[in-house]
């Protein structure tokens, strides 16, 4: 193997030892806003737009905003939500063995080759599951944006738009953001799994052994 490719695989090994490092530094932060997420209350609304506190007030006293506040929780605790997170927490795993990788590759080491097809091989079916559970999620949420006319609270002009228009149209920025980042990080992946696969790749750790 000429001294492109060891340079290849020691950038490899420095970015996987990075993300391992961040992921594991934001560990705390990312556990935290999941269990308050899990209890968002009326004050915690800007989450889904920066309504003016005044007209909030009043519409959480309404008895439409205490239904809301009902089918709120279903779909914020529901089984959707609890995939999404599923997904999101295998991902995170993912991404702190990253760092265990990254030093495994770093020096050379076959294992560290193995498991990186593995976890790349692994993480195609997570990545589509956890961006699929996101925008349905999301999904839910702006259809009860919408079906408790919210938008209306903060002066939103969607005259001549009809409820279902308004669900599809808050929908499609995150379904573009979802089927982009699900392309690039299952073909970041595939990479993965091809690059460590190659015969010659195969030999330089063979050698390290």
């Amino acid at each position: 193997m000429d001294k492109r490719q060891s340079a290849k695989i020691m950038t490899i090994s420095i970015l996987f030892i990075i993300i391992g490092t961040l992921n594991i530094f934001t560990l705390p932060k990312f556990i935290f806003s999941f269990e308050r997420s899990k209890n968002l209350y009326y004050s915690d609304m800007r989450y889904i737009g920066s309504m003016k506190e005044h007209k909030y007030k009043e519409f959480a006293e309404s008895e439409q905003g205490k239904q809301f506040a009902k089918e709120w929780t279903a779909v914020n605790q529901g089984l959707t939500r609890n995939l999404r997170v599923s997904s999101m927490v295998c991902q995170k795993i993912i991404y702190v063995v990253f760092l265990v990788l990254g030093l495994g590759l770093l020096s050379f080491k076959e294992w560290a080759r193995k498991m990186t097809v593995v976890v790349a091989a692994i993480q195609i079916p997570i990545t589509i599951l956890l961006n699929l559970f996101s925008f349905i999620f999301l999904h839910q949420i702006f259809s009860l944006v919408v079906k408790y006319d919210l938008y209306k609270l903060h002066n939103t002009d969607v005259s001549g738009l009809s409820k279902n228009q308004l669900v599809a149209m808050a929908s499609a920025i995150p379904l573009v953001f979802f089927i982009v980042s699900a392309a690039v990080i299952v073909s970041l992946s595939g990479l993965m799994i091809y690059y460590f696969s190659k015969p010659k790749i195969k030999e330089r750790f063979a050698i390290s052994q």
